[in-house]
């Protein structure tokens, strides 16, 4: 709402400010054609000034810096006055500089998310808002009401205007005399036109005064004077609250009659019969705005105006001070950026900042914990945010000078103020200080946490995905050098140690709950997985997730570290089966193995043969996979992906058919019928472990 009364309080601002300039200057001058361009013209001009966003670049522009940053915190000043009548934009400023408090957008937004078509796992979850609206008016609401209310009277005054000549020139005779048509009015009113209509009394048509009225009244419909008018009105019921529009409307008329005079006199009519028949017009009755009337303005200053000498060059070189009067109010109420390679400020904000040549887009660092608020990606119009519980939030965004202009569902226009210089990155969420940011060469929030490995560390692929609770995750990264545990390096015989160390950071009570996320090399074996296998359960930790790059094109860049196949180890009394017991399981009908490094088939292959067999006898079918110490890490996971993707087809399939929702949109009971009806029995045997 607040914007709106900036709008109108800059754009009123503009039109006076131009229009004293007309007073000053041009009043009493004779060039009546640019003066009528001019009062048109700077309509526009002060409608349009304070919308627009021009960018300028100068090699030197340090020395107007100071006036624009002065500029800018005078009009932070009035706009920070104003939303502070406003409480749905008021708590956004604080000590005169704008802030985005983004945790209370999200309110109440929870049916957007349900009809944005996006996954639910991968949206960020709303945070509630305790701060109710207040019940009463606020000031600022107040007045919108009132703004509103003589928008509506004028508009509707308008429109009975406009019905009333139209009604006249339907009720009453129309004919066609001296080039024009007139319409015959029983009433004996003084004459006025609008558009291509001449109103007249009946009586006065014949007399021979008719004709200099009508030339009078011939030169408004020749050079269009109603369309003036109609702009001249239109300008009323925006900024009818304006005294200043309303003299800006009646110099409109003014300017028209010196026109029609003017040009009454140079077709040839005499002076003195002119001015003879204006004085006999002295009777009039009260203006009305959308005609030329021709006893509109005072008879002593048309008189005047006529018998005026004409104004010299000196008197038209005024016409030259309007180019930097626009220039200044330009920079005074328009959204001006000026920029140069080390330098860019602008009007509009407190802030000056400092700039690389390089452009903003791209991945933001603030420290080296993933934690809500220290990523950001910044696109050509748009801006992700990592939030707390593993949510982002994503926000239309354009870059305005010094501050991000974010949209989010509930609220349009919010400035966030930031300042970049090099590859550093400012940026006031808060109002009390800044987010300093680094540019990351990095593309997603994974390379960010796999940075920390001097080494690069290559994981494989993965479609099938959760998002994984950060709290209670403690990752892993593994390849065949070393083991990185949280911050902690060492070789795998330590890894041991370092994982029962960082376990017992966490309460008793939470230490079941904690998930492993295993970050592991692509080309790493799977004698060296195996042997992490027998340390996690030999400490109980039997929650594990196995990290990859998402090959689902709807998972955000930023959660890419917080994504994972979740798995459970079997506890460590758990019994096996011996080979010969394998092999007797191998003759029983339905049952699939699985030979991860057979050549023959393919995942995907394997997947297709899975899926029929789980069509057709799901509770029969058990999985065994197969594998050597030799197996290359990638392989052995891109068949537990395939697995995992299989039965989440399924169950999609199955799910869709009974309930018309996918399986992950389900309450627990649901899911747990869908379970059943597809259980999911998957052993795993490596063929080198002692038996």
């Amino acid at each position: 709402m607040h914007k709106l009364f900036l709008y109108l309080l800059e754009s009123g601002l503009c039109l006076s400010l131009m229009f004293l300039l007309y007073l000053v200057l041009f009043r009493k001058e004779t060039y009546f054609s640019f003066i009528r361009y001019y009062l048109v013209g700077i309509i526009f001009f002060g409608l349009v000034i304070p919308v627009i966003h021009v960018n300028i670049s100068m090699t030197q522009p340090q020395t107007i810096e100071p006036t624009f940053k002065e500029i800018g915190r005078i009009r932070n000043y009035y706009e920070r006055m104003i939303a502070l009548s406003d409480p749905e934009t008021g708590t956004y400023y604080e000590n005169g500089i704008p802030r985005a408090v983004f945790e209370e957008q999200w309110a109440n937004d929870q049916k957007r998310i349900s009809n944005s078509g996006i996954p639910s796992h991968l949206l960020g979850i709303p945070i509630s808002n305790d701060a109710q609206m207040p019940q009463y008016w606020s000031l600022l609401q107040r007045i919108l009401v009132l703004y509103l209310v003589g928008v509506f009277f004028f508009f509707f005054r308008f429109l009975y205007f406009l019905i009333r000549l139209l009604w006249l020139i339907s009720k009453n005779k129309v004919i066609d005399k001296f080039g024009v048509k007139i319409v015959l009015l029983p009433d004996e009113i003084p004459p006025y036109s609008f558009f291509r209509y001449v109103f007249i009394n009946e009586k006065v048509v014949d007399l021979p005064e008719c004709r200099q009225i009508i030339a009078h009244e011939s030169v408004h419909i020749r050079q269009k004077h109603s369309i003036d008018l109609i702009i001249a009105q239109a300008l009323v019921i925006f900024q009818w609250f304006n005294p200043l529009v309303w003299h800006v409307q009646k110099a409109i008329k003014t300017n028209h009659e010196f026109i029609a005079d003017s040009k009454v006199v140079e077709n040839g009519f005499e002076l003195f019969d002119y001015q003879t028949l204006l004085l006999s017009q002295l009777i009039s009755i009260r203006s009305v705005e959308l005609v030329n009337n021709l006893n509109l303005i005072s008879i002593k200053k048309r008189i005047a105006m006529m018998t005026k000498i004409k104004s010299g060059l000196r008197a038209r070189m005024k016409i030259l001070i309007t180019i930097p009067s626009a220039f200044l109010l330009l920079f005074l109420f328009s959204n001006l950026t000026i920029s140069s390679p080390e330098v860019r400020f602008g009007n509009f904000s407190p802030i000056s900042m400092k700039i690389d040549k390089s452009d903003l887009n791209g991945m933001w660092m603030s420290g080296k914990d993933l934690l809500a608020y220290s990523l950001i990606n910044i696109g050509p119009n748009s801006i992700q945010i990592l939030g707390d519980e593993n949510t982002i939030q994503t926000y239309k965004m354009e870059i305005m000078g010094d501050y991000f202009l974010v949209n989010s569902p509930l609220n349009e226009g919010l400035k966030v103020p930031f300042q970049v210089s090099a590859n550093v990155l400012k940026v006031w969420w808060k109002s009390d200080k800044p987010v300093i940011y680094d540019r990351s060469s990095y593309t997603n929030s994974l390379e960010v946490l796999l940075g920390q490995v001097p080494d690069p560390v290559i994981l494989p692929f993965i479609s099938y995905t959760r998002i994984l609770d950060p709290d209670r995750c403690i990752p892993v990264i593994i390849d065949n050098e070393r083991v990185v545990v949280n911050d902690e390096k060492g070789p795998l015989t330590d890894f041991e140690k370092l994982i029962v160390r960082e376990k017992e950071e966490f309460p008793v009570l939470e230490r079941s709950m904690l998930t492993i996320k295993l970050l592991i090399d692509k080309e790493t074996s799977m004698k060296r997985v195996s042997t992490v296998y027998e340390a996690l359960r030999r400490n109980g930790l039997l929650k594990i997730a196995y990290s990859g790059i998402p090959s689902d094109p709807e998972v955000p860049t930023l959660l890419y570290h917080t994504v994972g196949i979740p798995k459970l180890l079997p506890p460590l009394g758990a019994e096996f089966f011996t080979a010969e017991e394998t092999e007797e399981m191998v003759s029983k009908e339905y049952l699939d193995i699985m030979m991860i490094d057979d050549k023959t088939q393919t995942p995907e292959q394997a997947k297709l043969k899975l899926i029929e067999m789980l069509r057709n006898h799901p509770e029969k079918v058990v999985v065994l996979l197969k594998y050597t110490n030799n197996t290359i890490y990638s392989n052995y996971l891109s068949y537990i992906d395939m697995l995992y993707d299989a039965y989440q087809e399924l169950r999609d399939e199955k799910s869709m058919a009974q309930y018309q929702l996918p399986f992950n949109d389900l309450g627990a009971i649901q899911q747990k019928k869908i379970r059943k009806i597809y259980p999911m029995r998957i052993s795993e045997w490596n063929l080198d472990a002692d038996n």
